[in-house]
């Protein structure tokens, strides 16, 4: 296998599935008096690295951390950056531009960065587990039933379009390799590894993706631009992957909405099919969720022949179970991080693709194809 696929390989390996786990993130902070630690997903049976977010420094067992209690904990002397509890959540606003704050619910205010902030202060974790504590959130399935037309197109290597329609999240804002300050390993968004994944899998390169998803937007918006987005352009697949921004919308609008935007693909191809995706949680710390829990179900419902449905929200939810809403940020308020993008690739990819198995590969800089 090329290095470049091994590196998608690692990508797309099942962060729940035993076998080795490949650069797992953490945040590491301590309030007064502690250590800085973090906690990681299963129990690790050995650490194979603890790297710097870029993947180009690797940190020294005893000198650096520790493994106690399934936490990664820094010892004194530890030349591994970490932050405090009072800069995570400061009492007071920070500056406006860029806004460095945002209000906390319970009172005072949280941390919030866009670009590579967060990326560059996680750390990211590789070890080998036997997925102990046992997995408790969903797993895909091939959508034999609910995409077969895709499926065929694929099997038989034929050229297939898709369109990715959504928000920030859809846009793949804070993975490390988008935006204006890309940082190492500079992964690229999840829509596009789930493009690579198929098209390592299926053996051809006549896939397309073009992403209309904007930052900001929630399906009112979605409905309004379907038109000229979808309408007018004929999709094989259409992701649609809204809701962050929906979360004070009835859940019988956000169901209207989406029904109105897979009409109007239909439109420019009556026989396309889509994969509804349920958006991950805002940080709780940060506003409430409001209507968005109940937006799984809109989707679930609306799912069968030529729709699948992916609940990231319930993936996300199994995630905070064990980690931390900080762990997998890309914001700390409503994003993702690398890590929490992989997640999201690899659901998605698992209903039309097998995804590889939890085997050792190299990793270093994510090869640019």
């Amino acid at each position: 296998m090329a290095d470049g696929d091994q590196r998608l390989a690692e990508c797309l390996a099942p962060f729940w599935q035993p076998g080795i786990q490949h650069n797992e993130s953490v945040l590491m902070w301590a309030r007064d008096g502690e250590r800085p630690s973090a906690p990681l997903l299963f129990h690790a049976d050995k650490i194979l690295s603890v790297r710097d977010s870029s993947l180009q420094i690797t940190w020294e067992e005893g000198r650096d951390w520790i493994y106690r209690d399934d936490k990664l904990v820094l010892p004194e002397g530890s030349r591994i950056p970490w932050m405090t509890a009072a800069e995570l959540y400061p009492a007071e606003p920070g500056p406006d531009k860029p806004r460095t704050t945002m209000p906390r619910l319970s009172g005072g205010y949280l941390l919030f960065r866009e670009g590579n902030f967060f990326h560059q202060h996680q750390l990211a974790i590789t070890y080998t587990h036997h997925a102990i504590p046992r997995w408790e959130g969903p797993v895909p399935q091939l959508a034999a039933t609910r995409l077969p037309r895709t499926l065929e197109k694929l099997r038989t290597r034929t050229p297939l379009t898709i369109i990715a329609y959504g928000d920030s999240i859809t846009v793949g804002a804070n993975a490390s390799g988008f935006g204006k300050t890309p940082a190492a390993p500079f992964q690229p968004v999840w829509t596009e590894l789930f493009r690579r994944w198929l098209s390592h899998v299926y053996g051809y390169r006549s896939i397309t993706l073009r992403n209309k998803a904007v930052g900001g937007k929630g399906t009112a918006w979605g409905v309004q631009n379907a038109a000229r987005a979808l309408a007018q352009d004929p999709a094989d697949l259409v992701i649609i992957a809204f809701g962050m921004n929906d979360r004070s919308l009835a859940p019988e609008k956000f169901r209207e909405h989406t029904v109105r935007m897979m009409e109007a693909a239909r439109k420019a191809n009556p026989e396309v099919e889509f994969i509804l995706v349920q958006s991950m949680l805002n940080n709780p710390d940060w506003q409430s969720h409001g209507n968005l829990p109940a937006f799984g179900k809109v989707l679930q419902n609306l799912s069968g022949p030529g729709v699948a449905f992916c609940d990231m929200m319930a993936v996300h939810s199994a995630l905070l179970r064990r980690k931390r809403y900080e762990d997998m940020t890309g914001n700390h308020v409503n994003h993702p991080n690398d890590f929490l993008i992989r997640a999201y690739a690899q659901i998605v990819a698992g209903q039309l693709a097998p995804l590889p198995e939890t085997t050792d590969h190299s990793a270093s800089r994510f090869a640019a194809q």
